[in-house]
């Protein structure tokens, strides 16, 4: 599975996971524009027709809940990257464990998450990637190549003395 790099160099969202939330948040933004438009149209025609005004309620009802899932979605998705943050080797182990209730979701802001986090790094590291770095330090495909000869081997090759 390719990984690509979103934000800071560090965290790693998997790219479907990415498009996953990208284009639910797409999805919820077009119902409710969709949704305002047509309150637009009917307010205009509602005047005191009473079958109006009540599609009209309806409509903002369904818009309000359209709106409200948006909102669940944003913090679903700030709350899912903030723990690929925190580089779980079990994202869904990790989220059992948090309690959502004490995580406040204001101004497109998290609060409440950090510190659970950090208390179940202190308590439950396992559940946690080590901050060892991988790799030999070498681009790919390139391998240590000894020398052939000691410089006095090839200096002695040179004279015609093996």
């Amino acid at each position: 599975d390719k990984k690509y790099i979103f934000g800071e160099a560090e965290q790693y969202i998997p790219k479907h996971r990415f498009d996953e939330v990208s284009n639910m948040a797409e999805m919820f933004k077009n119902q409710i524009a969709e949704r305002d438009k047509q309150l637009a149209e009917l307010k205009k025609l509602a005047g005191d027709n009473e079958e109006l005004k009540t599609k009209l309620a309806e409509m903002q009802e369904i818009n309000k809940k359209a709106a409200e899932e948006l909102v669940k979605a944003k913090r679903d998705y700030a709350i899912d990257l903030e723990l690929m943050k925190a580089r779980p080797k079990n994202l869904k182990a990790l989220k059992a464990l948090i309690d959502d209730s004490k995580i406040e979701w204001k101004d497109d802001k998290l609060s409440g998450l950090e510190e659970q986090l950090e208390a179940l790094k202190k308590s439950d590291s396992y559940l946690f990637e080590d901050d060892v770095p991988t790799g030999t330090g070498k681009k790919p495909g390139e391998t240590e190549k000894p020398e052939p000869f000691t410089k006095e081997q090839a200096l002695r090759i040179r004279q015609g003395l093996f």
